[in-house]
């Protein structure tokens, strides 16, 4: 059971509308005992990007209106806190995670999101951070 609100990576939404996707079952499983989730403008542009260059853009558009005819699904703008924090920690990390992954850190911790994602060494991190 998870009591947080929750925080979706790029990766999780891109299984989800990827047939060939080896996570593709996974996340349907996953997403559908969640009564929603939260997942950031950056991660909105990176699914539908990804989603357009791979798929094409019937299935980016699919993503589109999945978001806009779903009530559960918040999308997080980042405080301007959060974008100070992320600018100034980014030069100085010793991983080698993106600004995208940087930021789901910030907000998640921030404001008490749990995070998932696929990316191994960003949920490494997580445990971490």
């Amino acid at each position: 059971m998870i009591n947080k609100k929750v925080l979706l990576d790029s990766n999780i939404l891109i299984a989800f509308f990827r047939r060939e996707d080896v996570h593709h079952k996974k996340v349907i499983e996953f997403l559908s005992k969640l009564d929603g989730f939260c997942i950031s403008e950056h991660v909105l542009f990176e699914i539908g990007t990804v989603l357009l260059l791979k798929e094409g853009a019937e299935i980016s558009k699919q993503f589109i209106d999945f978001l806009n005819n779903s009530e559960n699904i918040e999308i997080v703008n980042l405080l301007l806190d959060e974008f100070s924090q992320i600018v100034n920690n980014f030069p100085y990390q010793r991983t080698k995670l993106s600004m995208v992954d940087l930021s789901l850190l910030i907000v998640s911790k921030n404001r008490n999101f749990e995070l998932f994602s696929f990316d191994k060494e960003l949920m490494e991190v997580y445990k971490k951070f």
